[in-house]
Order: C-alpha cells, then sequence, then structure tokens
C-alpha cells in the first residue's frame, strides 16, 4: 500500500510495495491498535497518550510513537502479514461486494476513503462527469482476514479524473511509504 499514491492507486497490489500500510511508528504512519508498547517502562517514563499534543488534527499515536523511538526505544516489525484491519478499508469492502470510493481525497474526513455500493458508484459516475471507476486488484497478505492467498482481490473503486499527472498536494511527504519516497526518521 502506498499511501501518498494516487486515489485508487495508492491500494493497489505493486511488485516491491508493502502489503499493507506498513508502521513505521512516525507522524501519519501508525495506528495505536498497530503497536504494543512495554507498559512498566512506558509508565516509568511518565508517558501518557492524552498527554500528546497532535495539534487538533488527531494522529497523536503516529506523534507518540515518534517520540519513543526518538528516545530509543527499540523497533520490531512484522512484515508478511497484516494484523490490523482499520475499517473502513478497501479490502473489506471488497470482501462485502462493494465499491470504493476515494472521490474526496483531500480532506481529512474522507482522506481514506468509504466503502459506498456497487449501485451508488454508478449513481455518482452517472451523476458527475469528472469521475472516473477503474477497477483495482488491492494489496493483501493473503492469509488475515479472510482473504485467500493467491487471488486477486478486486475492486471497484471511482475517483476525480486528472487532466495532468497526478500531484500529491495533500499528505505530506511523510505520510509516503519508503518505497515511494517517504522517510524513515
Amino acid at each position: 500500500m502506498l499511501p501518498a499514491a494516487a486515489p485508487c492507486e495508492r491500494f493497489a497490489a505493486e511488485p516491491g510495495a508493502p502489503l499493507c500500510k506498513e508502521n513505521q511508528l512516525r507522524f501519519c504512519n501508525v495506528d495505536l491498535a498497530a503497536a504494543i508498547y512495554r507498559w512498566p517502562r512506558f509508565i516509568e517514563e511518565g508517558r501518557a497518550f492524552s498527554a500528546i499534543d497532535g495539534n487538533g488534527i488527531g494522529l497523536n499515536d503516529g506523534v507518540l510513537s515518534g517520540i519513543l523511538k526518538r528516545s530509543g526505544w527499540k523497533v520490531y516489525h512484522i512484515g508478511d502479514a497484516c494484523l490490523v484491519s482499520h475499517s473502513p478499508n478497501p479490502q473489506v469492502c471488497a470482501l462485502e461486494g462493494g465499491a470504493w470510493d476515494d472521490s474526496v481525497y483531500a480532506a481529512f474526513a474522507t482522506s481514506g476513503g468509504r466503502c459506498i455500493s456497487l449501485e451508488d458508484a454508478h449513481k455518482k459516475l452517472k451523476m458527475d462527469a469528472s469521475l472516473e471507476a477503474l477497477q483495482v486488484d488491492l494489496s493483501h497478505d493473503g492469509k488475515s482476514f479472510g482473504i485467500r492467498s493467491g487471488q486477486p482481490l478486486l475492486i471497484t473503486c471511482v475517483r476525480r479524473r486528472f487532466d495532468k499527472p497526478f500531484v500529491n498536494l495533500f499528505y505530506p511527504q511523510q505520510c509516503a511509504a519508503l518505497i515511494d519516497g517517504g522517510s524513515d526518521y
């Protein structure tokens, strides 16, 4: 998964791309549910999630993880499995027979997209000529959340058409996957 890539394409299975969103324990690249902390050390050091100020944008899990990483906490990664299903997500949407709406990409409330029915996707496409639909072969690990190995997981994905090559102006570069130019600081 390449979070900072073009809408819909960011969820596609690509050679060399991560199977799921990488947990880099930094701003914009971690979900609190995907991290395990040594609780005694956390308390001993006076850490508290509630004390983190993420500037009101709701990314405190990444801010906290970055602080711990820069404070010398060791990081271990499990790279061959997608252990957290943060719903809604395109993979679960595909398994349920829906379409993924990635048409409102540059807004915090909708930046992850949303699952809609195929019927609603067709209605959106009829009503708005600036939209297009793509068939996306979704990235997945082939063993988590009921997804079978070796089988493509396809979804119809709705997005805005691009008049010129896509340039990401919404997600900062630090949100990008490492393979996509993101940095691991």
